[in-house]
């Protein structure tokens, strides 16, 4: 005859008989961390609860997950068990409490990338140069690149690498990355196109990534000289 769930900042309760809804954890207290909160009512933070489930004692429990930010992690996440003790009193709303369970802390983001690339068959590290061959001027030369995703999770990229700098412009294009999202285990792949107009010598930093992350992405330097 009741049913508990979860809304976006708020734990609920649902009477089947009465049809009327009342909440046991009701809002998100000021948090610039966006940690949870332990608490009592108004007084306790949600954040991004998921379902809830309870034991035979009356206790409820769900996953609540809060992010955390430091640098250079940018916005990492904590998954948290919540757990809601039945009122032993008049208070209508319950205590709430946490414990942490799973954290993506700072030795992930330290950790080196599962992403790899390669071009034609050759590892080339990060934040690394790839040189072209000298190149005569007005012809071009396509190379292929390809990323390895050798993690466990899903990855995204930018539908085309991003130019964070090029020396002159427009010497080099880039083809789409294919697929931009890639599986674990999956491989996708880009082109670079190289046409020097003069004899000098080029530069272009590139970053495959949706976002730019200095761990975790993949971004490198290429190099060519026309002649």
């Amino acid at each position: 005859s009741t049913i508990y769930f979860t809304d976006k900042y708020s734990v609920r309760r649902l009477d089947l008989l009465t049809n009327k809804v009342s909440t046991l954890a009701d809002g998100k207290i000021s948090t610039s961390s966006q940690i949870p909160i332990d608490g009592k009512g108004g007084n306790v933070s949600v954040i991004q609860p998921g379902p809830i489930t309870g034991d035979e004692q009356g206790n409820l429990y769900f996953i609540d997950r809060g992010t955390i930010y430091s640098n250079p992690c940018k916005n990492r996440y904590k998954n948290y068990l919540r757990k809601i003790s039945p009122p032993t009193t008049t208070v209508t709303k319950n205590y709430i409490t946490s414990t942490g369970v799973s954290l993506q802390d700072r030795s992930v983001c330290y950790a080196q990338s599962n992403l790899s690339l390669y071009q034609d068959g050759v590892l080339i590290s990060i934040q690394s140069d790839y040189y072209f061959p000298n190149t005569t001027t007005n012809t071009s030369i396509t190379k292929t690149f390809e990323i390895r995703n050798q993690g466990q999770d899903y990855e995204s990229f930018a539908e085309t690498p991003n130019k964070n700098f090029e020396s002159v412009a427009g010497i080099f294009t880039l083809g789409k990355i294919s697929p931009y999202i890639l599986g674990p285990g999956e491989k996708a792949y880009f082109t670079v196109t190289f046409t020097p107009t003069q004899n000098i010598n080029y530069y272009l930093s590139i970053v495959c990534n949706d976002y730019y992350q200095q761990y975790g992405s993949i971004y490198f330097n290429i190099r060519g000289t026309g002649q």
